[in-house]
């Protein structure tokens, strides 16, 4: 019996020290492509040109509002994440943009609560959480904090990831 259990440990601690081994080659074959330049950035799926999906989203208060509701004219829909440590960091940019921008949250207003509490009465807040709505499948967003710049022609001005890029042109 205990020839039994020091064999299925051995073969248990081989087995982990193959897959910690192929990992640890994998991760060094990756950052090698990143160093050479070889990494894809990421970005949204909408272009320039694209019209602009419709979409509803919750406000803070329940009621609905769609993209016809909120878009009038430039309006630049900035998506948040309430997990997103960028997202915080740039809040204060992104209160600026006042009522030219609307914050999209990926999340409930009690989860996001932290993070949309310094934009209420500076910015619209729109909640659309992945689990009950599609609008972030509609815009392809990938990553957060990412931004469309929706244009008076209902399509597509601009699409950035990160914040930095779309600030400077909106303030």
């Amino acid at each position: 019996m205990l020839v039994a259990i020091v064999v299925l440990l051995t073969v248990l601690v081989a087995a982990n020290m193959l897959l910690t081994w192929g990992m640890l080659r994998r991760l060094k074959a990756l950052q090698e492509q990143v160093d050479a330049g070889a990494g894809t950035p990421v970005e949204n799926g909408l272009h320039p040109g694209d019209p602009a999906p419709d979409f509803s989203a919750l406000t803070a208060e329940g009621a609905t509002l769609t993209r016809d509701q909120v878009v009038h004219g430039e309006t630049a829909l900035v998506f948040l994440s309430p997990h997103c440590e960028a997202c915080e960091t740039h809040l204060p940019q992104v209160r600026e943009m006042g009522s030219g921008a609307v914050a999209v949250v990926d999340g409930t207003p009690e989860e996001s609560a932290h993070l949309v509490e310094g934009l209420r009465g500076q910015i619209a807040v729109l909640f659309a959480p992945r689990t009950s709505t599609d609008m972030l499948e509609r815009y392809q967003v990938n990553a957060y904090p990412s931004s469309y710049v929706v244009g008076a022609d209902g399509r597509i001005a601009a699409s950035h990831v990160g914040l930095d890029e779309l600030l400077p042109t909106r303030a």
